[in-house]
Formats: C-alpha cells, structure tokens, sequence
C-alpha cells in the first residue's frame, strides 16, 4: 500500500507524498493558514470539515462511545476507531487542526507511527477488525529515502537480526502495520486537502513556492483553560494527541514523581506525629470499606455486622501498609528516574557514543517499564481501589453486593441497584473510575487516556467531581504518576519497540530489575494480621468519640491532661508499630526519613498571666489576631517566620487588622533580616488564607476552614504556578528558576470546595 498522492498540488509529481506536499505548503503558508481558520466561525468549520470528511463523528472521543454502547458490524463505519481524534467536536476548536497540521508537517510519518498505533488499540478489542496474519513478514516504518520503501513488508524470520543490532527491528507485525499505514494515508490526504481549501485562492502552481526558504513556525493559539500561572494537565495531554513528541521527558518525570514523594513523605510524618490527623485518615478509609455497602435487602456483609474487635486492628493495618508501601514504590521510582536521567544525559554527551544505547540503559529501560507496570497493578489490587469505588459515600446508593457462595464471605460480587437512577455525570464517571479500577478489564488504550478523559469530563461538566471521593481522587493521582511513567518510557523511541524482543533475548532481566529495585516496596503487608489486632487495643480510645483527643476544644488543664495522655498511648503504639516494620525488612530509607522529625507534643499545662497592655484589653477580631500571631512568634519560630512575611498592603476592611499586628511585625523584623527573605505584599484574600494555614492553635476568630479556589489564588500570589495534574493532586512550583525543586503537592477537596480543619493543619504544617 503506497501514500496517496494529492489531487491538487504538484499533480504532475508522481514521487511526492502527502507528507512531502503537506510539507511545502506548510513552509511558505503556515501563517496564513492559521490566521485564516482562527477568523472562521464555527459553523463554517464544521461545514467545510464535514466537505473535506464525510461522515465524520460528531462527539469526543467516538470510538469510547462505540465501546460502551456497540452497533451491529453491518451498520459500523470505521471511522471512530481508526482515527478517533477526527471529530468534529474537538476539531472545531481553534486549537487541535492547527496543532496537528503544524506537527505532520514538520516532521516525517515514522515520527508518529507509535503515537498512530495506540490511537487504534481500542478496535483490537473488538469484533470490527478483521486479523490480518502473514507468518514471518513485518513492515518499516522508518524515514529515509527512496520514500516509497516506507510501509512495505519484509520477510523477517526470528532470529535474523539480534536485538543489539536492531532493537525496533520486526516490532510492526503485518495486522498492525497495515493500519497504522491506512491511517496515516487518509490522515495526511485530509490535511494536505484541508490547506488547499483553506488557500482556495491561491493558484496551484504557487502553492508549493515562496520567497521564504524556511521559517520558523509561528505559535498556535492553546487552549484558554491554560494560562503561564495554572495549567490543567489533561489539558496539554489532548492537545498531544495533534502534536508531535519530542525529546525525553525523564527530568518532568522525576519532578512529578518527586512532588508526590514528599506529599507521601508528610503524609506518613502526620501520621505518626498527629492522633487526630491518624484518626481522620483511619474514618474516611473507614468510609470505603465494603462494610459500608449493603446488599438488596439492606443488610451488611457478614463480616461486618458486629463489628468484630479485629476490624479496627485490620483497617490500621491496612492504612499504614498503603502508606508505607506507597512511599516506598514513589522513593524506588523516584531514583531509578533521577539515574536513568543522568545515564542519558552522560551517554548524548559523550562524542564516541554508539547508534544505539549502552547496555546499563536498555536495561534501566526495559526494566522500568516492566516494574512500572506491576507495581501499579499491585497498589491496585492491594488497596482495594475498585470495591472502595463501589462503597465510597458518594457512589454507595447505587451499588449493591451479593454472595455468590453465601458460606464463603470473600465470594463477593458488586452490582448496580436496580431501578436507583443515575444523572449522566454520574453515570459517565462510574464508567471511566470502573475501567481504571478494574485490574482485569485491560483497556487497551490504557489508563493515561481513561485519566485525561476523567479529567475532561470534569472540565465539561463539574458536577462530576461530586460523585469522586477524596481518597479516590487521591489514589487516582498516584495511578496518574505511574501513567506518566510509563508514557515517557513509551515515547522513549525507537528503543522501546525492542521491550518484547528484549524480554525473549534476555530472560529473566526485567524480573531482576523489580526484585532489586521494587522488590521491598510491599513488606509492610508482610506484617501479622495478630500484631495489628493487639496494636490496635492502644489506641482504641483514640478511634472512639473525639473527646478522646479533644485538640480542638481550647486549651484547659482538663484538656491538656487529655491530649498529653492520648499522645503517650500513641508513641507507645508507634514504637512497637516501627519494631515491627522493621522486622519486616521495610527499606531502611523510609523509617529513617519518615522517624527523623522530632515530634511535636503539648506542653505541660501553665495558666495563662494576664497582660495589662492596651492590645490584652481591647477586644475583637484585630486584637484576638494580633495576639494569636505574638504567641506563635513564642511558640512556633520556624512557621511565625512565613507568616510575618505575608503582611502588606490589603483593602479598606483589612486596614484594622494592620495596625494591630503592627507590634509583632516588629518583634518579628530581625529574624526575618536574618533569613534573608524579603516582606511580600499580599491582598486581604491571600492574607486570610495564610493566617489560617499557619496558625497552630485554637482561636474562633482563626476560620476553620479555606476554600480550595482561595488555596491556589494565594500560591499563585506567593509566586508559585498551578499545575492540576490527574486526579486531585495539584503540583505548585516556584516561578523562580533558582527554586526550581521547592514544590510542593496538595490534594483538591473533590467532595467539597473546602478544606477543612484536619487538612488545614496538615497542609499548614508542610509550609511551615
């Protein structure tokens, strides 16, 4: 099968491709041609797409919807699987055609072959393909002259050429390589038709001509979500369906995983330090149990109808196993990242390099690849994400269990109830969170797609985000990482075509590259179910009532009596809880990392002396703020020193507040000269977000909770960009270049628009 040749340019040429007359015409036309289809309306863009091609599906992503709702094969028209970003809904956006056309156009049709074949994996899992099989050929892909060669089958017997000489060699099998050639015919004919419809007035023989010998590209117009201070990830990962993929992303990599290291770093840091963030965490993990979720006749599972003293000791243990497992797979992943990065780098420095890579980075590759993937389907199966969707609080009602063996408990199904009727939002999300749980579904276009596509629809339609819990959402995220793992491996061309070859050449490489790397990462489930049972009688008073750790009444010596008791039944607990990881072979960096801190703890009670100045006497939100901030200066020296920066100008309302604080800015002025950091001037909005993350204490003029919207408005006023990177997590850096690795990762509130008061402290705690 050859490229077609265009019908208009050049019609004399019988050697040009659509891509080499794409090519020329995008070197001299390029700007006209944008300026052009940015002036059009929508309405004649669909009309003169729907000219150029017929049939074209209306929705995003038709071949989804094909998959979730099949037709007869009769009435199917293969338009939706083969090329499911030719649709009218996205390309009647300014963005998406002209980003396409700019990438085909400059660079050759093997740069997008990889990219070409999974936008077609989804139809292989369907009865629309027919299989197309010739034992022993396999097909080029590869750029170079004479062009006529591209595409064209070659007898490759197995063994003719070892993976040393030729990686990718023979990756493109026939029923593969046919396709991914259909579509890229069809592809570039419709763009190169799609230029000479846009310059219909220009003659044809001046269409590949021009004064300019090759210009540079002129930027495309990106979507409006996106902005230099906030950006939506699955924003930039559809606009890369149109474009091209260049370079490695090894080092982007290494900063998300990175970011999302130390959010589990902290995480686990609370745990130990905090009872009441302990406490919080163990509820809402709580919330997701299948205990929650009742069967058709409303009645618990049988294992959870008395609640049996082992469940609390279960659920610590699985709380903590998640966290420590977690930590360890992110602090695996984030070295074997910062490595392969540096081998990189060395490797394309070096003048005496070879056409292919050294042996070290094949291995660090393919190994990564192959670990990637299963620990992400571990943290899966491990954490229960599919049935804790099913029983999270906001999707419970619509789900049902049932016992397939009603003697044997773990013979658990999940259903959907019947006649319970879900709104469209809710229906749509249920089906992306059921495909990225489901270990055993397989969806070939993988789960980076069924992510940005969430994302999406969320973007579309926010009352989604109400159906997705926190710690879904959470868990999400962390898949989410993983996913821009592999991509990055992925697109790593063309050394990673060779993984399967690799893996037949070289039994047994990538198995001992998750054991060395990976292999500790899962031990803390190694732990006794008995242990846990016994740990948890410690701080069984902790998990029952919250006067049991009453840390936000205000402080008394009743109440201090009570915190200082909580906190010493909660060191005992974690001291045997270390113990025993440790006899769990738990990586040794983790406890060292994580147990490091010293802990903070409540000082003994001391009334309070009263302070016969004319602030101690007045009364109201100024004063109450002013003295809040004099005694965190005592208290909290390292936290007081960001929030005495973030003091300046603010509105007409705010002006009291000002002058009341205006004495401990002063107490507070040499430490700040000391650090040597300067004084931000920040507005009564960023003001009052910060007052309340960092104020440790309980004071009722302090709110007890922030708007997420407010959160990001401040980072941003602080100087930090807001990247929303997949499910809740939000990645914030520095615009400063010199403070390129101070980031930092929260969670969105998917719930609520809010954080309440448990997530403030602890965020508050990560800043400080």
């Amino acid at each position: 099968m050859a490229l077609q040749i265009s019908r208009r340019a050049d019609p004399k040429s019988t050697s040009s491709s659509p891509a080499e007359t794409l090519n020329r015409i995008i070197q001299y036309h390029e700007e006209t041609i944008q300026k052009r289809w940015i002036q059009k309306s929508k309405i004649k863009r669909k009309n003169m797409l729907l000219g150029l091609w017929p049939n074209m599906p209306l929705s995003h992503r038709p071949d989804l919807a094909v998959y979730r709702n099949p037709v007869p094969i009769k009435e199917m028209n293969m338009s939706p699987f083969m090329w499911p970003y030719i649709n009218l809904e996205d390309l009647c956006k300014t963005e998406p055609l002209l980003l396409m056309v700019q990438a085909r156009a400059r660079y050759w049709p093997g740069h997008f072959t990889f990219h070409d074949f999974k936008s077609i994996r989804l139809g292989f899992k369907t009865s629309y393909y027919t299989k197309v099989i010739l034992p022993g050929y396999a097909m080029s892909f590869r750029d170079g002259n004479p062009a006529t060669k591209y595409g064209q089958p070659f007898y490759s017997p197995k063994g003719h050429v070892k993976f040393v000489q030729d990686p990718a060699q023979g990756f493109w099998y026939p029923d593969v390589g046919f396709r991914v050639l259909a579509v890229q015919d069809r592809l570039y004919y419709f763009l190169v038709r799609f230029c000479e419809e846009i310059l219909h007035d220009i003659p044809t023989k001046d269409l590949l001509e021009g004064d300019l010998s090759c210009p540079d590209s002129p930027p495309v117009v990106t979507s409006k979500l996106n902005s230099s201070t906030i950006r939506f990830f699955a924003i930039d990962v559809f606009e890369g369906f149109y474009k091209s993929h260049l370079g490695t992303q090894f080092k982007r990599v290494e900063s998300i995983i990175g970011s999302m290291l130390f959010a589990a770093e902290d995480h686990l840091r609370s745990l130990r330090e905090d009872p009441d963030y302990f406490r919080t965490i163990l509820t809402q993990r709580e919330e997701h149990s299948t205990g929650r979720l009742l069967d058709l006749n409303s009645e618990k599972h049988p294992s959870f109808i008395h609640k049996p003293n082992p469940y609390w000791g279960q659920l610590i243990g699985l709380v903590l196993s998640e966290a420590f497992s977690i930590f360890c797979v992110l602090e695996a992943t984030h070295n074997a990242f910062y490595s392969l990065n540096s081998d990189f780098e060395n490797w394309r420095a070096d003048p005496s390099r070879t056409v292919y890579l050294p042996s070290r980075i094949s291995k660090t590759v393919y190994g990564l690849f192959y670990s990637i993937a299963s620990v992400g389907k571990d943290l899966m199966n491990r954490s229960h994400l599919l049935e804790s969707i099913y029983s999270s609080p906001p999707l419970r009602e619509y789900f049902y269990f049932t016992l397939e063996d009603p003697n044997n408990p773990k013979s658990i199904e999940f259903r959907r109830r019947p006649r319970v009727n879900m709104t469209e939002a809710c229906a749509d999300a249920v089906y992306l969170l059921e495909h990225i749980a489901n270990k055993m579904d397989g969806m070939p276009i993988g789960n980076r797609y069924l992510l940005t596509e969430l994302d999406l629809l969320i973007l579309r339609n926010p009352r989604a985000k109400s159906f997705i819990s926190n710690w879904v959402g959470a868990h999400i995220s962390i898949l989410g990482v993983f996913c821009e793992c592999l991509e990055a491996l992925e697109g790593y061309q063309p050394w990673i075509l060779g993984y399967m070859r690799y893996r037949e050449e070289s039994p047994g490489e990538v198995e001992g590259f998750y054991q060395t790397e990976f292999g500790g990462s899962f031990n803390a489930y190694h732990v006794p179910t008995l242990f846990w049972n016994n740990a948890s009688q410690i701080v069984r008073d902790l998990l029952i009532g919250e006067t049991k750790y009453p840390v936000r009444e205000p402080r008394s010596k009743e109440v201090v009596k009570k915190l200082c008791k909580t906190e010493e039944g909660f060191d005992r607990f974690w001291d045997k809880v270390v113990a025993q990881l440790k006899m769990a072979r738990i990586p040794e960096v983790c406890t060292n990392r994580v147990f490091c801190r010293e802990l903070k703890r409540t000082a003994p009670w001391e009334p309070a002396k009263r302070k016969k100045t004319e602030e101690g006497e007045s009364t109201g939100l100024g004063s109450k703020r002013a003295k809040a901030t004099k005694e965190k200066t005592k208290n909290s020296e390292g936290t007081d020193r960001l929030s005495s920066q973030i003091v300046g100008q603010v509105n007409e309302n705010a002006k009291e507040i000002i002058s009341m604080t205006e004495e401990a800015d002063a107490k507070t002025k040499d430490s700040i000269a000391k650090d040597e950091k300067g004084v931000f001037t920040v507005d009564s909005r960023t003001f009052k977000v910060f007052t309340t993350l960092l104020f440790d204490g309980i004071d009722p003029s302090v709110p007890a909770e922030i708007s997420w919207d407010d959160l990001v408005n401040a980072m941003i006023a602080m100087g930090f960009t807001a990247e929303k990177l997949f499910g809740s997590a939000w990645l914030f850096q520095p615009m400063d270049p010199e403070q390129e690795r101070d980031y930092i990762l929260f969670h969105e509130p998917y719930e609520t628009s809010k954080l309440d008061y448990v997530t403030i402290r602890h965020y508050g705690r990560r800043l400080g």
